[in-house]
């Protein structure tokens, strides 16, 4: 009994550790100003799309995942084959599709199909698992990307993105970093970055149990000497 509270304990402290706020990432808030706070979730608006194998996307879905958003279109011949390809080196390196997921929303989702979705992805060899090409009514699509910061009717505004930029958020909403998705340089960190989130929730859980366990009534035996 000693042992396992020993070990327990141990448990508990090297979670504490690796759990330090941030885990060397700082927090954006609504400005998209980088903060080393905790900040509050986004406010996402609710939502229904719809993906490239035609299932439907809601708020649930984003629900305790760290996820890469992006904003591109299958017909965009400028920043969004690179973007693409640099993404898909970040989904083949992180192999959870689990708990880590990339959302890529068209913009221009009147001749975005599902059907045409799908077929991007195919033509790309983009995996079908954990990564989730959206479409669906443009009001939706805009509303989202004001939540994320991003202004597509305006592009380059004060607090806004270009949408060669990818937002990474942890398992709570909270935008945790902003990348230049169409550089090779920002693949490593991209992978780095969901690395670390994707560490943090599992200590979290971890630490959970653990307290759980330690605060559970422990039934002696008679004659231990524990």
């Amino acid at each position: 009994m000693k042992r396992a509270c020993f070990v327990l304990l141990v448990l508990l402290s090297g979670c504490s550790n690796n759990n330090e706020i941030g885990q060397g990432l700082p927090f954006y808030s609504e400005d998209l100003a980088p903060r080393w706070s905790e900040s509050d979730p986004l406010r996402l608006p609710e939502f229904l799309l719809q993906n490239q194998q035609g299932k439907r996307i809601t708020n649930a879905d984003l629900s305790r995942r760290v996820i890469l958003v992006n904003f591109f279109f299958t017909e965009c011949q400028g920043i969004c084959p690179t973007l693409t390809a640099n993404l898909a080196k970040v989904r083949s390196t992180v192999a959870d599709t689990n708990r880590f997921l990339i959302i890529s929303h068209s913009i221009a989702p009147a001749t975005d199909t599902p059907r045409k979705l799908i077929q991007f992805a195919l033509d790309r060899g983009l995996p079908l698992e954990g990564w989730e090409l959206v479409t669906g009514p443009i009001s939706v699509i805009q509303s989202l990307a004001e939540s994320f910061g991003v202004d597509l009717n305006r592009g380059v505004s004060p607090g806004a993105l270009h949408t060669e930029h990818v937002l990474l958020l942890d398992a709570s909403l909270r935008i945790r970093g902003i990348y230049n998705g169409t550089l090779r340089t920002e693949v490593r960190h991209m992978v780095n970055d969901v690395t670390k989130l994707l560490t943090h929730a599992t200590d979290h859980h971890n630490t959970a149990v653990a307290s759980q366990i330690l605060a559970m009534p422990v039934a002696r035996t008679v004659g231990s000497g524990s």
